[in-house]
């Protein structure tokens, strides 16, 4: 039970490495070795476009606009989102993957994962310093079915944001003040 827990996930990104990336490097004929890894730039390109498509179509779902396609963090958000830069980029890029957990957590797979942030939350509880916001978004991210692409976005619209201003008074203030630096994006 301890190996599926930690091994669970990681089915996709292993499939990946082994058939796509290794038939990137070293597969094909005899000789064609160097044309071979060139596949490997065509793959991260349209991994990115896959993923900048992925994530203009979330942000209209959200309610903002598409996001400039030559910034820089754009682009690099776009290959986060396809998947090109995994849990390799998370931590390339930051000191922490996107759900704010360290290496090990991410390493050990979700079920540690999410151990690890009751367990923080119930210290925070113990000491007072534990927030509203921070129990709401641990019980939205393991709620089953609530990231189905037709519920979640109908389920912000009518009753999430409101219970998250509600949790942490400023957030969409806050979230909105965010897209406006991070990405240049206003409302729609």
């Amino acid at each position: 039970e301890a190996a599926r827990m930690v091994m669970q996930f990681k089915g996709f990104p292993i499939a990946f490495t082994k058939r796509v990336l290794g038939r990137a490097v070293f597969g094909g004929r005899k000789g064609a070795r160097g044309r071979q890894v060139a596949h490997i730039g065509h793959l991260i390109a349209g991994l990115t476009v896959a993923g900048y498509m992925a994530q203009t179509a979330k942000d209209f779902l959200r309610g903002y606009g598409p996001r400039d396609p030559t910034n820089r963090a754009t682009i690099l958000a776009a290959l986060a989102q396809s998947g090109g830069a995994g849990i390799f980029g998370d931590f390339l890029f930051g000191q922490a993957n996107r759900f704010g957990r360290g290496l090990l957590e991410t390493a050990a797979g979700p079920g540690i994962g999410t151990l690890a942030e009751l367990a923080d939350n119930a210290m925070k509880a113990r000491d007072g310093d534990a927030s509203a916001g921070e129990w709401l978004n641990m019980v939205l991210s393991n709620t089953p079915f609530l990231n189905l692409f037709y519920v979640r976005p109908a389920l912000e619209m009518l009753v999430l944001t409101s219970l998250k201003e509600a949790a942490s008074p400023g957030y969409i203030d806050r979230a909105d003040k965010r897209r406006r630096q991070d990405y240049g994006q206003e409302r729609i």
